[in-house]
């Protein structure tokens, strides 16, 4: 189990190495289709953890020992403050390497996973982008407790309804656990095959949390 102190103990800020340290947990957990950008996998990781960036209204994190443990962030699909202008502008030159041979493909990948109905665009404004834990730190609660903070902090900045998106190769159930309702499920290309048995398709589900 762990300690109620590591919740209390978030940072909102992370310095350059903290940055570079959660490119690298995304490297760690996701193909990030590298191979198929024909592309460094180091340059596509940057790209999608800028494009986290861009998005971010509020990014919170815990390091132990200057080691980067968790994080995870949200974001309002309407706000567009100076500094996620600057992060696109950051991804637009990411996206402009000649390193990165086949741009269509990283883009088409992007897309494969932010899928959300039609029906369902105007229900949200609020968004959980991604939850990460370190593999070290996994199994120990700290994602079922994380998750219990970030309900409490949206529902601080007013949220009524607050979006995750998921898929088979992550531990979806813990929303589940959390109260948290599926209302959409769809089947899409397995980017991450190598998570699900080489499976082609994937299930991809839309929770809401209603706060």
């Amino acid at each position: 189990m762990v300690n109620n102190s590591i919740i209390e103990d978030m940072i909102t800020n992370l310095n350059f190495s903290d940055r570079r340290e959660a490119k690298n947990m995304l490297w760690n957990e996701w193909n990030l289709w590298a191979k198929e950008s024909w592309a460094p996998k180091n340059l596509c990781s940057w790209i999608y953890f800028i494009e986290i960036l861009e998005k971010t209204e509020k990014l919170v994190a815990y390091k132990e020992k200057w080691k980067l443990i968790w994080f995870w962030w949200y974001w309002n699909y309407n706000s567009k403050t100076l500094k996620k202008r600057f992060f696109w502008f950051i991804k637009k030159l990411l996206y402009k390497s000649p390193k990165l041979k086949n741009k269509q493909a990283l883009i088409d990948y992007h897309k494969n996973y932010t899928y959300v109905p039609d029906s369902l665009k105007d229900y949200f404004d609020w968004e959980v982008i991604i939850l990460i834990v370190d593999p070290e730190h996994r199994w120990k609660w700290i994602g079922k407790k994380l998750l219990v903070r970030i309900f409490e902090l949206s529902k601080n900045d007013k949220i009524k309804h607050l979006l995750i998106m998921s898929d088979e190769s992550c531990n979806y159930q813990i929303y589940e656990s959390l109260w948290c309702e599926r209302i959409h499920k769809a089947k899409i290309l397995n980017e991450e095959w190598w998570k699900l048995w080489k499976e082609k398709y994937e299930y991809w589900y839309v929770y809401d949390k209603a706060l």
